[in-house]
């Protein structure tokens, strides 16, 4: 498959606090999602192998999320206003890659938003909430129109 424009757009962004924002924390944090998923969905279907291999790669991602959470604040905290962008800018990115609602929090979504990993990486609730809110309104917004 070739690289969509909005993957580009989030990922190479010129400014590296925007990139860090972009990649590390949107961008692999919603791998945590689908990796915490994919590991609960082996838990279900008693598959032990891709229990692990899952397993191991949230490890993985929860660590690059967690060097992103770390520098974007560390690199920002004397500049708030540029700190404020960059989480704008994640929050932009998070939303585009909601894919519509597919993810969050309810039974309905098919990549279930990892709350606890999301925590061990660095995100604070505020903003976990922000982003399951954020996929709940755009899963509302596509059932209303999918209606008509």
């Amino acid at each position: 498959y070739s690289e969509a424009v909005t993957l580009f757009e989030a990922a190479c962004h010129p400014d590296p606090v925007f990139r860090l924002a972009g990649v590390n924390r949107a961008l692999e944090g919603l791998a945590i999602d689908v990796f915490t998923t994919m590991r609960d969905f082996a838990a279900e279907m008693n598959d032990p192998v891709l229990w692990f291999c899952e397993d191991w790669m949230l490890a993985d991602e929860v660590t690059h999320v967690k060097m992103g959470s770390t520098w974007l604040r560390e690199i920002t905290k004397n500049d708030k206003e540029r700190q404020q962008q960059a989480l704008e800018f994640q929050r932009t990115v998070d939303g585009l890659f909601n894919f519509r609602g597919a993810r969050g929090e309810s039974r309905e979504a098919s990549i279930q938003l990892a709350r606890k990993f999301r925590e061990m990486a660095g995100f604070a609730t505020e903003e976990i909430d922000e982003i399951a809110a954020m996929a709940e309104q755009q899963r509302a917004e596509r059932l209303a129109n999918a209606a008509y």
